[in-house]
């Protein structure tokens, strides 16, 4: 054994010192007929199908979810869209805005702030606007007479009254009417008022605001007319004039919508502005009826001293 071993070493150091001296042993040419021969094209192809088959799937793919995509989108920006329109218009002065969403998610919640601070907003504008009105409307020197009037009208037409009565308190307690829009009185049960009698007495006997409504008895409730038929207002409010205890007067305001509390609030304070108003205007003329007096008494002592004096004359 270790005699083949080193003959069989001794051939492999002379094949691999002269390789020439062996040459390689003729194949079969019917064996070599069997060796296949490689096409680039055919060995190609499978890829290129399974890259044209990918393309048009990302093609048709893109092309499938192209519309989703573009509802979707539509979807995210027609609410901020609407939000930002919302927002300009707050910004411009137009609180009776809103932001329609459907939604009930984050975006829904957050419209439905939004449109209650806007809603917040259009109160407190109506209210002021209402304050400043009715001061402007005041504003001058008048007469009780006179401050009632202008007042009824315009807290009318801001709070869409229907009807309207104002009352001037007298010196023995009782309330007279002294003005009136859209209001017809067959009876003569509303000319003058006894506090504790009626819608306006009560209320000037309890001092404060009250609402009624649902009357149906023309003895207790004012009819007011509109040129076409005349009718009883479905809610009613009466509101005392007060000023340090005192009432001056007291207005009574018939509508057909509810009284909300916003109402009763700028009613509560344009009746204390109304109130503070009405007291000055009868304080004045208080005083000037005083000063007239005053005058009037001057001019008859100047008279009696010029009887006096040509009675001295004339006895001299």
């Amino acid at each position: 054994t270790e005699e083949l071993a080193r003959l069989g070493a001794a051939a492999m150091v002379e094949v691999l010192a002269d390789p020439a001296a062996y040459p390689p042993e003729p194949q079969d040419e019917a064996l070599a007929c069997y060796a296949p021969k490689i096409d680039k094209a055919e060995v190609f192809q499978p890829i290129v199908w399974f890259t044209l088959a990918m393309i048009g799937a990302a093609v048709f793919f893109v092309l499938a979810i192209t519309p989703g995509v573009h509802v979707l989108a539509r979807r995210l920006s027609a609410p901020l869209e609407a939000g930002v329109r919302f927002a300009q218009a707050i910004s411009s002065g137009n609180y009776t805005a809103r932001w329609e969403v459907s939604q009930h998610d984050e975006m829904g919640d957050l419209a439905h702030a939004l449109n209650r601070m806007a809603q917040d907003l259009r109160e407190q504008d109506w209210r002021r606007r209402g304050i400043s009105g009715l001061d402007n409307a005041l504003r001058g020197e008048h007469t009780p007479e006179e401050i009632l009037r202008r007042a009824l009208d315009f807290l009318s037409r801001h709070t869409e009254a229907s009807l309207g009565l104002a009352y001037l308190a007298e010196e023995n307690g009782a309330l007279s009417l002294r003005a009136s829009r859209a209001f017809v009185d067959r009876t003569g049960t509303f000319h003058r008022v006894e506090p504790g009698h009626g819608l306006v007495g009560q209320a000037v006997q309890e001092g404060e605001l009250l609402t009624f409504h649902c009357l149906k008895d023309a003895e207790q409730a004012p009819t007011f007319s509109s040129g076409v038929h005349e009718a009883i207002p479905s809610h009613l409010a009466a509101l005392p004039l007060v000023f340090e205890g005192r009432t001056v007067g007291a207005l009574l305001f018939g509508m057909e919508a509810p009284i909300t509390h916003l109402m009763r609030d700028f009613l509560t304070q344009a009746g204390q502005n109304l109130a503070v108003l009405l007291h000055a205007a009868l304080s004045r003329q208080t005083i000037d009826g005083l000063l007239r007096t005053a005058q009037e008494q001057q001019e008859q002592l100047r008279q009696a001293n010029q009887e006096l004096e040509a009675q001295a004359r004339a006895l001299k």
